[in-house]
């Protein structure tokens, strides 16, 4: 009977819903509010300050993502243009948050591979 018990025993603990799961519809929830970016007027703001410091070649193989832990992600199409593109703009792109007020909440601007996020300029990408 002793093993009968500790049988009972287990398939008690394991029918039991455990306290480190958890739910993943918050986690999704995070990863396509970053994928979208930030909301509305902040966006906005941000993404024009960019656009206003970037040239047409940036607008065409860049997007911009606003992660909620305070970063800019700037995702580049073309693997190649990653490090051109941080070498080149990145301290306009800076300068022309700081001149917006929004740097001080934005404190990192990330250069990325990929395409998520919110087209600069026409939206034609």
């Amino acid at each position: 009977m002793d093993s009968d018990d500790r049988r009972l025993a287990w398939v008690q603990r394991n029918r039991e819903r455990r306290a480190r799961e958890k739910p993943v519809g918050p986690l999704v929830a995070k990863l396509v509010g970053q994928a979208v970016g930030g909301t509305g007027e902040q966006s906005e703001a941000i993404i024009s300050a960019i656009a206003g410091a970037v040239d047409e070649s940036f607008r065409r193989h860049c997007r911009v993502s606003i992660v909620s832990t305070g970063a800019i992600d700037i995702s580049v199409d073309e693997p190649a243009l990653v490090f051109a593109y941080r070498t080149r703009f990145l301290p306009a792109i800076r300068e022309a948050l700081e001149r917006s007020g929004h740097f001080a909440r934005r404190s990192r601007v990330r250069f990325v591979c990929g395409s998520v996020g919110l087209p600069l300029g026409d939206g034609s990408l």
